[in-house]
């Protein structure tokens, strides 16, 4: 007797064809391996991760083209968000105000296509007693600043503060601009705290901690986080 497919049974599946997306290297995706998932995938920002790792084949089907769609979607977004980015960082820094980027382009940097991870929103973290200067200076940008999403201090870190986690901290560069991210430790608790606190409820948020792990879990400092 053939025993039903459960919910379990489709996420270990799911789980072996979205580790695949952050090794490099690997065989190409056959399409019947990505069938069953392209809901999940299409819905929850998988698309681009799947596309990039595709057989040539698989590009053609109906399943590949809708893939392809959300891919390039999700990459024309985060090409604007990105943009954006600098423009309010800069604001910020006129005004006096160091922001720390603390999702979205600030995880996306640990995956082996940063275009593939998409995010709609500039999750931004201001030092508490700088909160009013930098929500003046956001809006005086008007609609310009409208995909912010302003954190005072950082509450996913509720047991670091404020000094503590920017010493950490560490500059990457967008388009020439300099950007503050978190360092690996701190980003890491942060994602797996928010992802607790939010019941999990995209698999792209188990993606991002994978994606760390991936890229610097053999030389995080493990202690600390």
């Amino acid at each position: 007797m053939k025993h039903p497919v459960t919910a379990m049974d489709r996420g270990r599946r799911l789980s072996q064809l979205l580790r695949q997306t952050l090794r490099p290297g690997g065989a190409s995706l056959p399409i019947d391996s990505v069938g069953e998932h392209s809901g999940v995938l299409l819905d929850g920002g998988l698309s681009g991760l799947i596309w990039n790792r595709l057989a040539p084949m698989a590009r053609a089907t109906p399943t590949g083209r809708e893939l392809r769609q959300g891919a390039f979607a999700d990459a024309a977004s985060a090409m604007r968000l990105d943009a954006r980015l600098v423009e309010v960082v800069q604001a910020l820094r006129e005004a006096g105000v160091e922001p720390l980027v603390t999702k979205g382009w600030a995880v996306a940097r640990y995956y082996l296509n940063p275009a593939a991870r998409p995010y709609s929103d500039l999750d931004l973290a201001v030092r508490p007693d700088q909160a009013e200067t930098a929500r003046r200076a956001l809006n005086a940008m008007g609609t310009r600043a409208n995909p912010v999403d302003l954190h005072i201090g950082l509450p996913d870190l509720p047991e670091r503060n404020w000094a503590e986690v920017f010493a950490r901290s560490r500059i990457e560069s967008l388009d020439g601009v300099a950007i503050r991210v978190l360092s690996p430790e701190c980003q890491f608790r942060l994602l797996a705290v928010h992802l607790v606190r939010h019941v999990c409820c995209r698999p792209l948020w188990l993606i991002d901690i994978a994606a760390i792990l991936e890229q610097v879990g053999k030389v995080m400092d493990w202690e600390y986080c």
